[in-house]
């Protein structure tokens, strides 16, 4: 932070002077590894930073590091729910305190995380067992049996296909139930779903708000829980606050990730998935208005000021809709971007993080945005 001045297009968030303010907090510098011995404050600070976006029926929060540490242990948070949901009120069995230290059953149940094709969670253990978009990635690694479902692969224009993307997303569901009792039956009982909205760095695919609607219901239905990785698409850029918020839920998810553009990670989760015990980073929460820090959501939309965003994406999309031969283009050079900026307006402007567009847009006199 000392020196040069950076360039005029580095990235805003690192160089905002609220950000540098947090930057310099003691808490933030010498980052003391509190883990279960929080500063007196940190509650206050979490009710008026994180908590104050909590997507609707998760009053619960745990503060992780990054994406993949947030995934991982809310894995771990799913696991302990449904371990918990079977042993009833009875407490750890002389049995189960034995056999988890050898890495066996009772003690360590063979659960397993439902996912999806293209999904990526993060590079841990258990998040890598459900990353499938690059090789590269998983290569080498030992894994676990989890199942590994479909997903959607829509096609566009979505109005000329509508038929056509029913029936794929109801092959996946069906994908889905079948994979859930199938492990069922292989003693590998599925603890939990996790899906992401978007699948970002798996191509940027879609699905309709109906289909996880769908998935809900499937995940209540076979008593898994429900987790929404929002990693990338958290904070804003879909045109609420948070991407799953589009999909109308009847029963909210039980569990729901968050990072990067959060500026720290962590997930919020239903009071029926609190665990006992309950560690966090009380460093983190500095980069969050506390009562004497400004930091992220300060300069960042809120839920009540996301219209830009919401108006962005159909004026882009009208106009590249009109001009097919650019689609083409465009198509060319990048086909995932396109395939999300021609989505319907519901997405928002997620798309639109892709600086190395904004030239060619301008000068196809785009200035809508």
């Amino acid at each position: 932070l000392v020196g040069k001045r950076p360039p005029l297009r580095s990235p805003f968030l690192l160089t905002h002077r609220w950000l540098l303010l947090a930057f310099l907090q003691s808490t933030f510098i010498n980052r003391p590894a509190l883990g279960i011995l929080p500063p007196e404050n940190f509650v206050e600070k979490l009710r008026e930073s994180l908590l104050s976006v909590a997507p609707k029926g998760m009053s619960q929060l745990i503060t992780m590091a990054c994406g993949s540490c947030s995934n991982e242990n809310a894995f771990k948070t799913i696991f302990m729910w449904y371990r918990s949901k079977e042993r009833g009120q009875s407490a750890f069995s002389k049995e189960e305190l034995e056999t988890c230290m050898i890495n066996q059953a009772p003690g360590c149940p063979d659960y397993s995380i439902l996912s999806f094709m293209g999904a990526f969670h993060g590079r841990t253990m258990g998040c890598l067992a459900t990353t499938h978009s690059k090789a590269i990635h998983k290569i080498d690694i030992p894994s676990f049996d989890w199942p590994i479902a479909p997903f959607p692969r829509l096609k566009y224009p979505l109005e000329d296909f509508v038929k056509e993307n029913q029936q794929e997303e109801a092959r996946c569901l069906e994908e889905v139930e079948d994979l859930i009792v199938k492990y069922r039956k292989k003693k590998k009982t599925v603890a939990g779903i996790i899906v992401e909205p978007i699948q970002s760095e798996g191509g940027d695919n879609h699905a309709s708000d109906d289909f996880f609607r769908k998935l809900r219901d499937i995940s209540r239905k076979h008593g898994c829980a429900f987790l929404v990785d929002e990693v990338q698409t958290g904070g804003g850029s879909t045109g609420k606050f948070w991407a799953h918020e589009h999909w109308g839920l009847d029963d909210p998810a039980d569990v729901m990730t968050f990072s990067k553009k959060m500026m720290t990670g962590g997930f919020f989760h239903k009071e029926e998935f609190r665990p006992n015990a309950v560690s966090g980073d009380p460093a983190h929460p500095s980069l969050f208005p506390g009562q004497d820090h400004r930091g992220f959501l300060r300069l960042h939309p809120h839920r009540s000021n996301l219209k830009p965003v919401v108006t962005m994406a159909p004026a882009l999309s009208e106009r590249l809709t009109a001009l097919p031969s650019v689609i083409r283009l465009l198509t060319c050079l990048c086909a995932p971007a396109v395939i999300l900026l021609v989505v319907p307006a519901a997405v928002g402007a997620f798309a639109l993080h892709l600086a190395q567009f904004s030239g060619l847009l301008l000068r196809l006199n785009l200035t809508t945005i």
